[in-house]
């Protein structure tokens, strides 16, 4: 009986006055009955909650229940009095009665992208080793919150791989440049051994398997392999940012990363050793062509007193070999400029910074704010007023500027055609939507976070946009009924002439 088997959590400042309030009868072994809207029902407290069920043995069974222990009990705890709904899934009893119907499922969707079956096999254990999912939802003045946390069983890999989660001890977007950014992450980088139980960790053995490239050269491969596994356990954190530039001659779009590493000229070198081994993986032409596009000038340029290397996109070339129509290149330029470059670098003997877009004077203020320590791209008042509302610490933080974002459409489609593909202000928002992750013990935590800021600017130009379209719509309609009003005077003086 699933009525019977369900049991509601009530929080409450004093929930053993709130049973006696509404008690039918004693208690026996903790459980009492209990009348709420004319119906008896069991209720126990538990903490700072009161449990209520139809069924006694349901009751007994959830207010007696020790949990998950003391640290993330407490985490749990914190998530349902932050937020109006709260749905626990018990994920071990779920797939404990459905897993034989799930695990078949799961080998049929992952076996064209892995024809192994070993995904299939990791996703299952991951389900097996679940214990449970919690997802909390809020509506306040202060925006739409949806907050959530997996939990692992007790000394299964996957606790392991979740205790691994390192938090930041501070924010990595101030690594980055504060400009108008669309979206931007920082991170606290962490690798565990764990981590391979759940999924390939030769992510170039994988991309060859899916994209199933022809004349494969193995070696090649397994040297692409070694080396990003090698670079991911040198990475202690990192910060990316996509934003909006000038698109004076540079683009409108451009890209900064800052990563912090264990010794940034070794990883310059890995990378180095990437874009030449990467051209061996495959003799497949769309890999030929990539290559005869691309030029890769090590220590190209310097910057405040380090070398900086390039990747060069040969644009003329592309252009060619692409037969792209006028309209087409000026889109691309319009977006990514004449001088389509990447650069990157290594910066105050911790970092490696790489910037796309802006030339070089942006990668140089890029690495100024990483060697600086300032507080870059993290002091952002609209960034500043989301981060609020996320967990603290957090390993994983994103945020995305639907301001920005617009503003950007708006500019470009201005410059590419003449025309204004959003015909309104863009009002000035500064309020972000706001994503992270966090780890507890023994589980992780994840949030997303929209300011009702950001929600009621969207909702006023959608309906002053809505009116001003109405408002053109009545007028042609007005034009056009005139029109037949002015068809039927016509005709009918024509008709007085004949007679």
């Amino acid at each position: 009986d699933q009525v019977r088997a369900a049991a509601a959590i009530i929080p409450s400042k004093d929930p053993k006055a709130l049973m006696e309030k509404l008690a039918v009868a004693d208690a026996e072994g903790g459980v009492r009955k209990i009348k709420v809207m004319d119906q008896e029902v069991y209720a126990a407290v538990k903490d700072k909650y009161l449990v209520i069920g139809k069924s006694e043995k349901t009751v007994k069974a959830i207010s007696s229940d020790s949990g998950d222990g003391a640290a993330l009990g407490s985490a749990r705890a914190e998530l349902i009095d932050i937020t109006d709904v709260y749905i626990h899934v018990s994920v071990d009893r779920v797939y404990g009665a459905f897993g034989p119907m799930i695990a078949p499922m799961l080998q049929m969707v992952t076996m064209q992208a892995d024809p192994t079956g070993k995904t299939g096999q990791q996703l299952e254990k991951m389900l097996r080793e679940l214990d449970s999912i919690g997802l909390g939802f809020r509506m306040d003045d202060s925006g739409i919150a949806l907050r959530g946390m997996v939990s692992a069983k007790k000394e299964s890999d996957l606790e392991l791989l979740l205790k691994d989660t390192k938090n930041a001890d501070s924010s990595r977007l101030a690594l980055l440049p504060k400009e108008q950014y669309l979206f931007s992450m920082g991170m606290a980088s962490y690798f565990s051994d764990h981590a391979e139980k759940f999924g390939d960790p030769n992510t170039m053995s994988s991309l060859v398997n899916t994209l199933q490239l022809s004349n494969v050269d193995t070696a090649a491969v397994k040297a692409l392999d070694t080396e990003i596994i090698k670079m991911s356990k040198s990475v202690k954190s990192a910060a990316a940012s996509a934003s909006m530039l000038t698109g004076e001659g540079q683009g409108y779009l451009g890209f900064a990363a800052v990563i912090e590493v264990d010794n940034p000229t070794t990883y310059i070198e890995s990378l180095r050793k990437i874009y030449k081994t990467i051209w061996r993986v495959s003799d497949a032409e769309e890999l030929k062509t990539a290559k005869d596009l691309l030029t890769h000038t090590p220590d190209a340029e310097e910057c405040d007193g380090g070398k900086v290397d390039t990747i060069t996109l040969k644009c003329k070339e592309l252009v060619e070999q692409m037969e792209a129509a006028p309209d087409d290149v000026k889109a691309f330029k319009t977006f990514f400029g004449e001088d389509v470059t990447v650069r990157f670098g290594a910066v105050d003997g911790k970092y490696v910074v790489v910037t796309f877009g802006g030339g070089k004077d942006r990668y140089a203020s890029a690495a100024k704010i990483a060697k600086s320590g300032s507080e870059g791209l993290a002091s952002d008042t609209g960034i500043k007023g989301t981060a609020k509302h996320l967990a603290s610490p957090r390993s994983t933080e994103i945020f995305v500027s639907v301001e920005n974002i617009l503003n950007l459409v708006k500019a470009a489609s201005k410059q590419i055609d003449g025309e204004d593909a959003i015909p309104f202000e863009i009002p000035k928002i500064d309020a972000p939507a706001g994503f992270d992750i966090a780890g507890v013990d023994g589980g992780s935590r994840f949030d997303m976070f929209i300011p009702m800021k950001l929600i009621n600017a969207v909702k006023k130009a959608v309906d002053e946009q809505t009116a001003r379209d109405m408002e053109a719509f009545d007028e042609v309609d007005d034009d056009m009924g005139d029109a037949d009003s002015n068809g039927d005077d016509d005709m009918a003086e024509d008709d007085m002439g004949d007679d």
